[in-house]
């Protein structure tokens, strides 16, 4: 099927005139790409380099679809609205404080923007630039200074979240014992999906009940039976 290109083209520049990382190169481009397509609301388009700047660290990315349906989306600036989603991902990261609960920034999004900069942090040269955009006046710049605060300040936002996500799944696993629950239904067979039973000390709603062994499972069956 023929693809075609939507909105402009995306420049990622690195003003450096000195050695990069190829390790650390190749990972930012691959981040750069994620976040592109994450940031626009097409799921089903495929990031691609269509040029690389000839004795320079540039490379300009753009963004193609498949042609039926190119109508739909080629009202919305999808390349602004990348530039925009850079930008906010800078002005969090490089601010005093990033500890924002009502942030919709992600882990992902954190861990991509750390690897975007990384060819530029902890370099012994403080005049690398990074500049990601279509133009002077759509573009985000970050110097190796504002690198390093993003690269601390992005670890730390990661490692946070990290944390914040295993409290959260601590809190969610509990052991209770010696509680009284009412069985709501009980399978005959040897599934447990179809067992259920309500522990009102734990909540009201009807959970799914698996019996240590078959043995008690029938017992039940017979208490259900006998005293109706």
């Amino acid at each position: 099927m023929k693809s075609q290109k939507i909105g402009d083209k995306l420049t990622y520049k690195i003003k450096s005139d000195n050695p990069i990382s190829v390790y650390e190169l190749t990972k930012s481009l691959n981040s750069l790409a994620d976040e592109i397509k994450s940031s626009t609301p097409i799921h089903n388009t495929d990031v691609m380099i269509s040029e690389v700047r000839k004795g320079s660290y540039e490379f300009d990315f753009i963004q193609m679809i498949a042609a039926p349906l190119l109508p739909i989306f080629m009202e919305a600036n999808h390349t602004e609205e990348v530039i925009k989603h850079f930008l906010s991902l800078k002005e969090f990261f490089n601010k005093e404080e990033s500890k924002d609960e009502s942030t919709n920034i992600s882990i992902d999004n954190a861990q991509n923007f750390q690897n975007i900069i990384k060819p530029i942090t902890h370099t012994t040269y403080n005049n690398c630039t990074i500049v990601i955009g279509t133009d002077e006046n759509k573009s985000l710049t970050i110097n190796s200074n504002e690198a390093e605060v993003i690269q601390r300040k992005t670890e730390r936002f990661i490692s946070d979240k990290k944390n914040d996500k295993k409290i959260m799944s601590e809190e969610l696993i509990n052991n209770f014992e010696d509680r009284l629950i009412r069985f709501v239904q009980t399978r005959a067979d040897n599934k447990d999906k179809g067992n259920k039973s309500v522990c009102e000390y734990i909540s009201t709603d009807e959970i799914i009940t698996k019996f240590a062994n078959e043995e008690i499972k029938q017992r039940r069956i017979r208490i259900a039976k006998e005293y109706p």
